[in-house]
């Protein structure tokens, strides 16, 4: 199942018992590879669940196996470098391999099935309020997530899933 992050934060976390643990909070995602390494646990201080401890996972709720662990990232030093590292996707500028700036994050997707983000929702401003231009990029098209920016491929973009200047261009097809 592909989700966004946005419809991921918040859902309840349920042990085996169907007591809950708590809420997702934000995904961990490993920068150099894309794979989602954990799931911050909210109203738990800092706490992972990780993806090995899912036993279940729909739009509604994610079960936990019968003997998962709640881990702190000091636990899991994959988890403590990314965690430590401080690099956040959401509202992250995007630009090409040429330096062509695409627009920010807004939202990203993950594939549940497989645990690896899917997708980057990059959306262009103008002025800072009006969205003129919409792209999905791909995890494939994404070369490399700095700090302060992320660079995709330019193959990965060259069709904009929505450019507003064409569905507000007149038509130039008669009328009769």
């Amino acid at each position: 199942m592909i989700e966004t992050t946005q419809k991921i934060k918040g859902r309840p976390i349920y042990d085996h018992d169907q007591n809950l643990i708590g809420r997702v909070s934000k995904p961990i995602i490993d920068v150099q590879n894309g794979q989602v390494l954990g799931f911050k646990i909210a109203a738990r201080g800092v706490h992972i669940l990780v993806p090995t401890d899912i036993q279940e996972w729909n739009s509604d709720f994610i079960l936990t196996t019968s003997n998962f662990e709640i881990y702190s990232p000091q636990d899991i030093v994959r988890l403590e470098r990314s965690i430590s590292a401080k690099i956040s996707i959401k509202n992250k500028k995007v630009y090409t391999k040429s330096n062509n700036f695409l627009g920010k994050v807004k939202d990203y997707s993950i594939d549940t099935n497989a645990m690896v983000m899917d997708s980057l929702y990059v959306n262009q401003k103008l002025f800072k309020i009006l969205t003129i231009r919409r792209r999905i990029i791909k995890q494939k098209d994404i070369v490399e997530i700095k700090h302060n920016k992320i660079i995709v491929k330019d193959s990965g973009i060259k069709v904009p899933v929505v450019d507003r200047a064409k569905f507000n261009a007149p038509s130039s097809q008669p009328t009769s």
